[in-house]
């Protein structure tokens, strides 16, 4: 009878342990879920729709996300039917205890040795060289729906078909580079004022 008693004690000492929230976001969840704790989302998206709907309650308003990694196919936008009632909260924060993570980054895999080397390959990089096929990602890339931009500025459209950043875990690695590159410049008419572009001398 003590160890029943016991096991109750502390299977009820769990119930209360858990923590409250509206809504809650897991890696492992699913959308079509109602966001609870049991059954959470799988988008940090989903969930601000999901706040949204609440249409600014009398009330403070929690969401909890789960440990894990998340990754981002576009940018995930909070406007002004996405505030909280006058005097009230909307909080988004991570699960007691967890570490969620959002990146946009996408894993190059099928690293292979280039086989057919071009001609102006220098010939100490010879049998060094490794290349991947990026296009399924660029095509993702192309296929987001680009976020707002400031002072009137169109996108660029080359960046559908380009990445501008290649990590080997968390090492940013730097480009290729050889004789007759120039240092690289900042181009203030872009939409991400840090993004770099390599400029090449006339003739290289």
């Amino acid at each position: 009878m003590h160890r029943v008693i016991a096991l109750m004690s502390v299977l009820s000492l769990s119930c209360l342990a858990a923590p409250e929230a509206d809504f809650f976001v897991a890696a492992n969840g699913d959308d079509a879920n109602p966001g609870t704790l049991a059954k959470p989302f799988a988008a940090l998206a989903k969930a601000r729709d999901a706040v949204r709907a609440l249409g600014q309650p009398d009330r403070d308003v929690t969401v909890l996300i789960r440990g894990g990694g998340y990754t981002l196919e576009q940018t995930v936008l909070f406007t002004r039917p996405d505030s909280a009632a006058k005097g009230r909260t909307i909080t988004y924060a991570a699960y007691p205890g967890e570490t969620p993570v959002f990146s946009s980054d996408q894993p190059v895999t099928g690293w292979q040795k280039l086989r057919n080397a071009p001609d102006h390959l220098p010939e100490m990089a010879r049998g060094k060289v490794w290349v991947a096929d990026v296009s399924a990602i660029l095509g993702r890339k192309a296929k987001r729906q680009d976020p707002p931009h400031g002072a009137g500025e169109p996108p660029d459209v080359r960046d559908r078909d380009r990445f501008y950043s290649l990590y080997l875990g968390d090492q940013h690695l730097p480009r290729a580079r050889g004789k007759g590159f120039s240092p690289t410049n900042t181009t203030p008419k872009r939409r991400r004022e840090d993004t770099v572009r390599l400029r090449f001398p006339r003739g290289t």
